[in-house]
């Protein structure tokens, strides 16, 4: 695959063909989340739609995450939760 092709997953986002319908932090996150405390380091691999990593930065974690695909929601994100916390597109 070159650069200039999307990757699989990022079709599928686009084409709706694949959508996660929640954004609420997955079940395994919520359960473990005493786990986490404020300024831990989190790495989120595979973020999706970014609903774990808002969700421990909200618990005061420092969040990095990413995918393979630019799903593009942090365009989306409402603005009260941008203001809250930093987002830089790497990719």
């Amino acid at each position: 695959m070159n650069i200039k092709q999307k990757h699989p997953w990022e079709n599928a986002y686009i084409e709706n063909t694949f959508k996660i319908s929640t954004n609420q932090p997955s079940v395994i996150v919520k359960k473990h989340k005493e786990r986490f405390s404020k300024g831990d380091n989190v790495l989120d691999v595979g973020c999706g739609n970014g609903r774990n990593a808002i969700y421990l930065a909200s618990l005061g974690c420092f969040v990095d995450c990413f995918d393979v695909a630019d799903l593009k929601w942090v365009d989306e994100l409402e603005k009260d939760i941008k203001d809250k916390y930093v987002f830089k597109k790497i990719i």
